[in-house]
């Protein structure tokens, strides 16, 4: 039986070092028998397949075979298949349109245990602070979809109901809680090499490690640089401006001074990191065989 491992983000929580160490590790972890799938593998073609099986289940309650077979050859017949891409799950511009934190997830996933069935699933995930999450998240739409004001982004009727609570119902009602693990993004670097383990299956995760040679992150967006877009695009057009980000913020970066994007006030962003805390406790007391992991 084969054995599928999801790594599927969240988005903004590190995700992106922990695909980059095991596809550092590829040749390692083929010779354990795993085979791994990473964004690059799968964005171009597996993942719209994907999104039509979806559809096509949620429409006709079947998967028809020219859309299920194309996807069903990635897996492997027996051993370990990693797949990691966030977008599986949902999008970040999602939160600017409808309720809820990767709403879709709970279809998504449906849709994958439907494409194979004798599969054991395994579910990794980061979760992350409201205020931190909602923040990085508008900055990554900017970055990718151009500007919008936060105020479009963030509808304070929108959010109320969001909550990581109401994502593991939707991750659970797919996968056993059992199989489910979490970590908070703000214990990543304490709990990597037992994230790392998990996923990979191999204890040499400091090695591991070591052959991986970190990218060159984009540094955080400015409030300096979102005010400046905010003055230029409604005047040249958010493509022109969205094509300008990267060099306005270049110019006025955070590390040289400039003050980061600040979108919560002091108050408001002490509710939500209260209501994150609550949200993890009853997480825990709801789903407790769920592993949730922690620094040693």
């Amino acid at each position: 039986m084969t054995t599928i491992k999801l790594y599927l983000g969240a988005h903004k929580t590190a995700t992106t070092h922990l695909q980059g160490i095991l596809m550092a590790n590829r040749d390692l972890l083929a010779e354990d028998g795993t085979v791994l799938s990473a964004p690059q593998d799968v964005r171009n073609s597996w993942l719209p397949g994907l999104f039509k099986a979806q559809k096509a289940l949620m429409e006709t309650g079947e998967i028809p075979d020219e859309i299920a077979a194309p996807l069903r050859e990635w897996m492997p017949q027996d051993g370990t298949w990693i797949l990691t891409e966030e977008n599986i799950i949902g999008i970040p511009f999602e939160l600017s349109r409808v309720p809820g934190i990767y709403p879709v997830a709970g279809k998504r996933l449906a849709t994958l245990k439907a494409l194979f069935p004798e599969a054991r699933m395994e579910f990794y995930f980061s979760v992350r602070s409201y205020d931190s999450f909602y923040r990085s998240m508008y900055s990554e739409v900017v970055r990718n979809r151009g500007f919008m004001t936060f105020d479009t982004f963030y509808n304070e009727k929108r959010f109320a109901t969001n909550s990581w609570v109401r994502f593991t119902e939707l991750v659970a009602g797919a996968i056993a809680p059992e199989n489910i693990v979490f970590w908070r993004f703000e214990d990543f670097r304490a709990v990597m090499p037992q994230a790392l383990q998990l996923i990979s299956g191999r204890d040499d995760t400091e090695a591991m490690a070591a052959r991986y040679a970190p990218e060159t992150t984009r540094p955080s967006l400015s409030q300096k640089t979102l005010d400046i877009l905010g003055d230029i695009a409604p005047a040249i057009g958010v493509p022109e401006a969205l094509r300008l980000t990267e060099m306005i913020n270049r110019h006025y970066a955070v590390a040289d001074g400039h003050a980061p994007l600040q979108v919560f006030d002091t108050e408001t962003s002490a509710r939500f990191k209260a209501q994150y805390q609550a949200d993890l406790a009853e997480i825990t007391q709801r789903f407790p065989d769920l592993k949730m992991l922690a620094p040693a």
